[in-house]
């Protein structure tokens, strides 16, 4: 019984997704994703030797889809909050909405929200906001935050529907999350 538990992965299997992700905006990527996109519900580690360098134009087009930015209403984005916890620079509000230079990636921005905190003020922010109802998106940057911390996250993640991406620097490879 606990083998087909959805939660369990065996090594010589692959991942399998409990419900269908969102798409990437790109083919290839969503054809390697379990569930052919971002899952819900779960933590999406993005490792990168450095922050700041662009990293949210690889999550653009995944959060356009559910945010889209050409509504002018606060009700428009009926899929909730996208949350930011300790970016390593202040968002860059003109990209959002411009997509980076693709109009057609545009954030709404009536429903971006950015926390500035660190350590583990941002993990308890974290935990605070995918505890709270409304919540489409959590982004957070937590590069020093420990394997327990992020597993404390999935946890919580699990219980939700929000897309939740967390990014630590590649050294984190090597850690078991």
């Amino acid at each position: 019984e606990v083998l087909a538990r959805p939660d369990i992965w065996r090594g010589d299997t692959l991942a399998t997704a409990p419900r269908p992700g969102v798409s990437t905006g790109f083919a290839a990527l969503d054809a390697e994703l379990p569930g052919g996109g971002w899952p819900r519900g779960t933590v999406v580690e993005l490792m990168s030797r450095h922050s700041g360098i662009g990293e949210i134009a690889l999550l653009m087009p995944a959060l356009a889809a559910q945010f889209p930015g050409n509504r002018n209403e606060l009700s428009g984005g009926s899929n909730g909050w996208i949350i930011c916890i300790a970016p390593p620079l202040l968002p860059f509000a003109p990209g959002w909405t411009s997509g980076y230079g693709n109009g057609a990636h545009s954030i709404a921005l009536q429903r971006l929200m950015v926390i500035r905190a660190r350590g583990d003020d941002a993990a308890w922010a974290c935990a605070r906001a995918l505890d709270t109802e409304g919540v489409g998106a959590l982004l957070a940057w937590l590069p020093n935050s420990r394997a327990a911390t992020i597993r404390r996250l999935q946890l919580l993640a699990e219980r939700s529907e929000a897309l939740v991406f967390v990014f630590r620097p590649c050294a984190c490879a090597t850690q078991s999350s």
